[in-house]
């Protein structure tokens, strides 16, 4: 995915500075947020059965990632687990749904999705975020397979500068097949957010959208004087 020179321009005229203020906004995060709860936490020693397990939503179907708790039995769901990384936003493709989004192939509806980009512009921190999010990726791979499955393969993506900047993409699909969930999570509110224009959902014939569709946002804003 390519970010918008515009963006990625304006960073790299200050990427000292904007560096060293990430670098201390992780840090401080790092330091105050619980054990594991950001991604640059998580190194070589971390250990994933003590913290975390692969709990099974639906039969053959769907695994999450959700902490592991003594108090909580394996046949519960118990909390999903919530990771973190800060970063500079270099591109984003979120709702509400146009026109120009839509695939060629409408029955290739169920690929679109909603993403963010982010940069850490070197900053040490954010390199450890990719480094463990890399951990974490490679020890769920491997425990998928241990069950006879296969998670989709998954890297950083390097922008291709001197710097070897690299970035992280995180997004979700609006949408599930309606073969894979039960009538309970089905959400209604689709026209709500990401489909206002109804330009999707005449299109829907055996897509909906569902609890795990949708992705929150929050953006962080200066403080005000009295």
């Amino acid at each position: 995915m390519s970010c918008p020179s515009s963006v990625l321009s304006q960073l790299r005229l200050g990427s000292k500075n904007y560096r060293e203020m990430l670098e201390k906004e992780m840090r401080t995060r790092i330091d105050r947020d619980q054990s594991y709860s950001q991604i640059a936490s998580i190194d070589e020693a971390f250990k994933f059965d003590s913290c975390v397990r692969l709990f099974e939503l639906r039969k053959d179907r769907t695994l999450v990632l959700v902490e592991h708790k003594e108090e909580h039995p394996s046949t519960d769901v118990g909390e999903e687990f919530i990771v973190k990384v800060q970063g500079f936003l270099l591109h984003m493709s979120l709702p509400p749904v146009r026109p120009f989004q839509l695939p060629r192939n409408p029955n290739r509806l169920i690929d679109m999705r909603q993403s963010v980009t982010v940069t850490g512009l070197g900053c040490e921190a954010f390199e450890k975020a990719v480094a463990g999010l890399s951990i974490l990726y490679q020890t769920v791979k491997a425990k998928i397979m241990q069950r006879g499955g296969q998670l989709r393969d998954w890297t950083p993506v390097n922008l291709g500068d001197d710097e070897g900047n690299t970035t992280l993409t995180f997004g979700s699909r609006y949408l599930t097949a309606a073969k894979d969930v039960g009538n309970d999570d089905i959400r209604p509110d689709l026209a709500e957010v990401i489909d206002p224009f109804n330009i999707l959902r005449p299109l829907l014939r055996t897509e909906v959208h569902t609890l795990d569709n949708c992705v929150q946002y929050w953006q962080r804003m200066p403080k005000t004087s009295e």
